[in-house]
């Protein structure tokens, strides 16, 4: 058996998630599977930030509300990736941001990864185990 790397765990679960509903996903990108990187990950929100999010999937808690503001806090803040991008961008207010339309999902698929920790080196914390955001239905992922 192969084990993969967390880091590209999160990477194929977030284009489980995403890459195939995404509006900004290139033409016939979403019958391939989550193995395959799609060209348009280097200039989207969601991959750019997923380590971001990897972090913060350890942080939010289970109160209504805490993934959105997490996401806009650690990362639309300082984002330059949009014309509008900030505090109060209008892509993110809009869903047409990928970050907004995707991040909920991608943060409760990442809170259920065993060891998210370990993407940058560190052990997990003895009985520490992240919370899915509230709010939506969990997303069920199969990853292959």
């Amino acid at each position: 058996m192969r084990h993969l790397p967390v880091n590209e765990i999160a990477r194929r679960l977030a284009r489980e998630i995403a890459c195939t509903r995404c509006a900004e996903r290139p033409p016939g990108s979403e019958a391939l599977g989550p193995e395959v990187a799609r060209p348009c990950e280097t200039e989207c929100p969601l991959f750019i930030y997923l380590p971001t999010l990897i972090r913060l999937a350890r942080q939010v808690d289970d109160t209504p509300g805490a993934c959105e503001s997490g996401v806009k806090r650690s990362v639309c803040a300082d984002c330059r990736l949009r014309a509008t991008s900030g505090d109060f961008c209008a892509d993110y207010d809009a869903r047409t941001c990928p970050l907004s339309t995707y991040s909920h999902d991608v943060l409760n698929a990442l809170g259920r990864i065993p060891r998210l920790d370990d993407v940058e080196g560190q052990t997990p914390e003895l009985g520490a185990q992240s919370r899915p955001c509230v709010g939506k239905t969990p997303h069920v992922v199969h990853l292959q």
